[in-house]
């Protein structure tokens, strides 16, 4: 399925030693509009960040949040995607 790759991707995602070596790899793959249809306003804000090659601390000053925020947003942004997929597989 196209979903595939982002799948073992976020699953490696959980891994805290992996999870920053990996992002920038999930945030490249996150090209399917239908994935982002269930993020709140500021993971969707983030990812994009992320997809212009901000980092972390960047985006944190621009949306005026911290470091810490940022990584938990993304890592609630990417149980979401996991779980949105998980979804689609059913149907």
């Amino acid at each position: 399925n196209k979903y595939s790759k982002i799948e073992m991707f976020i699953d490696l995602y959980q891994n805290d030693y992996l999870a920053p070596i990996i992002e920038d790899d999930i945030i490249k793959k996150l090209e399917f509009e239908d994935l982002l249809s269930g993020l709140s306003t500021i993971q969707i804000n983030i990812i994009n960040y992320k997809k212009l090659g901000y980092k972390h601390s960047e985006i944190a000053k621009k949306l005026d949040l911290s470091e810490e925020q940022i990584k938990y947003q993304l890592k609630l942004a990417f149980g979401q995607i996991r779980n949105t997929i998980n979804k689609i597989n059913i149907n």
